[in-house]
């Protein structure tokens, strides 16, 4: 969750076992941080796990063990922005008018044992 005004992000990660969460800081030591225009990108609703390599979900993309999946970027532009959807970022497509982009991934770990 982007806190604009007082440029900190809280990320959350929550599941029914458990949740986690962290703040960190952005845009930090940027002078005239307050006049860069802004945009977020995101993945929407529920990200299916695939938790064994046999597992499936009906009507959803699973995600293999040890993967790398994207959550949220947080885009911030001096003179002008471009919104990038998180697909387009991981491929390394950040958007030439773009000065700083925050991109929130999750790795997925494999070999574990339920």
């Amino acid at each position: 969750m982007p806190d604009f005004e007082s440029f900190k992000v809280k990320l959350i990660v929550a599941d029914d076992y458990a949740k986690y969460s962290t703040d960190f800081p952005i845009l930090e030591n940027i002078e005239n941080r307050e006049y860069y225009g802004r945009s977020a990108s995101q993945i929407k609703g529920e990200i299916p796990i695939q938790i064994h390599s046999a597992s499936t979900i009906e009507g959803k993309t699973a995600i293999p063990s040890d993967s790398e999946q994207g959550l949220m970027a947080l885009i911030y532009g001096k003179d002008g922005l471009s919104g990038i959807p998180i697909t387009e970022m991981e491929k390394g497509i950040v958007g030439v008018e773009n000065d700083y982009v925050y991109y929130l991934s999750f790795q997925f770990g494999g070999n574990q044992s339920f």
